[in-house]
């Protein structure tokens, strides 16, 4: 599986999931496990590769902000995982302008899917019949990247870089403390 398979499937289960991640997972299982075990872990290559473009602190501070709460390193490894599978031409647009993911995200929209990194070990299991355990792993001993960019060194430095984010989402966040993510 190359790249540009890699995205169409990622666009073809966003748009039958309606935006659902947990849908999408099910559904990406369902299309992966049909694969060959090659191309099983082509996609989780690609998926472990997207991850690592996406190590940038301005999209860590993004996502800080239009969650409200701010993220942990796991949070942002499930906001990551979220971001690609909103397709290509969103994740690539935020990688140039994190900002840019404010048009297509509402106040108190769920934006971590921890459950998209791991399909392709649930669709291994079903492929293979092996437990995901003995998936084998082309990088399991490569080191996680430099963070690209620095991160803001306090609340106020985060909200004045990207006002726009501030505005729509953390001024929400500050008013409805007491909500749960509406999606």
């Amino acid at each position: 599986m190359n790249r540009s398979e890699f995205w169409e499937l990622i666009d073809k289960t966003r748009l039958a999931s309606g935006g659902d991640s947990n849908k999408q997972a099910e559904l990406l299982v369902a299309e992966l496990s049909k694969l060959s075990e090659p191309e099983i872990l082509d996609y989780q290559e690609t998926l472990d590769d997207l991850q690592d473009e996406a190590y940038i602190a301005d999209l860590w501070a993004i996502g800080s902000i239009m969650d409200g709460l701010g993220f942990s390193d796991d949070a942002f490894t499930d906001f990551r995982a979220w971001l690609i599978g909103q397709g290509k031409d969103v994740f690539e647009k935020a990688l140039t302008n994190p900002e840019s993911l404010i048009d297509y995200v509402e106040p108190g929209q769920k934006i971590v899917a921890e459950i998209l990194l791991y399909v392709a070990q649930e669709a291994y299991e079903l492929n293979t019949g092996k437990s995901a355990e003995t998936m084998p792993r082309t990088r399991a001993f490569k080191p996680r990247p430099e963070l690209k960019g620095t991160l803001p060194e306090d609340e106020d430095s985060m909200l004045k870089r990207f006002p726009k984010a501030k505005e729509k989402f953390w001024d929400w966040w500050q008013n409805n403390q007491d909500k749960l993510f509406l999606t």
